[in-house]
């Protein structure tokens, strides 16, 4: 995987897969410490210990298919780039995955389409939580975006999350708050 946006989306679709309807996404990016942080939470069916013990194993997966590649990969990403990936996991409680990685490292992927990520995982059943936080050299957040879909599904009178004209909504005004986000940034 190429940018950080899709292991973003393979660990949301794994949420998805386990039945999540509780999704929390957080991204912080600090200047300061030189580190990217990426923690998702979910309140998933969560892995035993047997199962999360294996499930950096690339040919260990729960989902219909061969191999399950997405977290070798992202601790591989970790490893690389100066950095750690720690799972967390209950059964019937959730799964968390926290990604901490040295931003300058040459390694470090770029961060990539987090809106098409985002936009992509949104449904009725799952209640989604994210937040990209940018911090400047002394630990002060110099912009926000975020993003939670029961503010948004209060104002929709029914219409579904994944309905394109609210999927377009919610794309532009994760784009404006980038933009916003950025020329806050330079």
């Amino acid at each position: 995987m190429k940018e950080l946006a899709e292991h973003l989306l393979d660990i949301l679709q794994n949420c998805l897969f386990a039945g999540a309807s509780r999704v929390t996404i957080n991204l912080v990016e600090d200047v300061a410490t030189d580190q990217l942080t990426m923690e998702i939470k979910d309140n998933g069916c969560g892995m035993d210990e047997q199962l999360l013990a294996k499930v950096l194993d690339p040919f260990v997966t729960t989902r219909n298919k061969k191999t399950g590649l997405g977290l070798p990969l992202l601790a591989q990403t970790a490893q690389l780039c100066n950095g750690s990936l720690v799972l967390a996991s209950k059964v019937g409680e959730g799964t968390e995955v926290t990604l901490k990685i040295q931003q300058s490292h040459w390694d470090c992927p770029p961060l990539g389409n987090v809106i098409d990520t985002i936009t992509s995982c949104l449904n009725e059943q799952t209640h989604l939580v994210f937040m990209h936080k940018c911090l400047d050299s002394t630990g002060s957040v110099v912009g926000v975006v975020s993003l939670d879909t029961d503010d948004i599904k209060a104002h929709l009178e029914g219409i579904p999350m994944n309905h394109p004209e609210v999927l377009l909504f919610v794309r532009r005004m994760l784009e404006q708050e980038y933009e916003e986000m950025e020329g806050r940034e330079r």
